[in-house]
């Protein structure tokens, strides 16, 4: 990986996606390569300390910065990257099940895999689901968009 991005990067749980790799400091990212991108930054006061992000967006790529370091890679749409296993956006949960286990719910109620719960989050559209039939269907579901932290 690089410190450019590749909408054909791989797709690495815990480690990078998009030609970028966790933990890669904001100044050390070319701003060319950030800069057609939607940038937001955020302040946030929780107890006696404050905390600031800043986000980097497109319809294909989410960028989370926390003190300057990058924590948190989103792919989704025209992404092509693929996982190791050649998983990616518009594969089925239950592909991502045989590779990373059952699927659950991780910290802040993401969707994520048992063995890959500290690394890789999902979504799915499921707005036509209701508690009933969610687990027994989300699996048939594709994935429309992975988060590497």
């Amino acid at each position: 990986m690089s410190n450019k991005i590749e909408l054909n990067g791989p797709i690495i749980p815990g480690k990078g996606a998009a030609g970028l790799v966790l933990g890669t400091l904001l100044e050390d990212i070319e701003s060319v390569e950030l800069a057609g991108l939607n940038h937001h930054s955020v302040q946030a006061g929780l107890l006696n300390e404050s905390i600031c992000w800043e986000t980097y967006t497109s319809g294909d790529l989410y960028f989370r910065f926390k003190g300057g370091k990058l924590d948190m890679i989103g792919v989704m749409g025209a992404y092509r990257g693929l996982t190791q296993q050649g998983l990616g956006i518009g594969a089925r949960v239950s592909d991502f099940e045989l590779v990373y286990g059952c699927l659950i719910e991780g910290p802040d109620d993401a969707l994520t895999f048992e063995r890959v719960v500290d690394s890789l989050w999902f979504d799915v559209d499921c707005t036509d689901l209701n508690s009933a039939n969610w687990h027994s269907q989300v699996r048939l579901r594709k994935v429309k968009a992975l988060y590497v932290y």
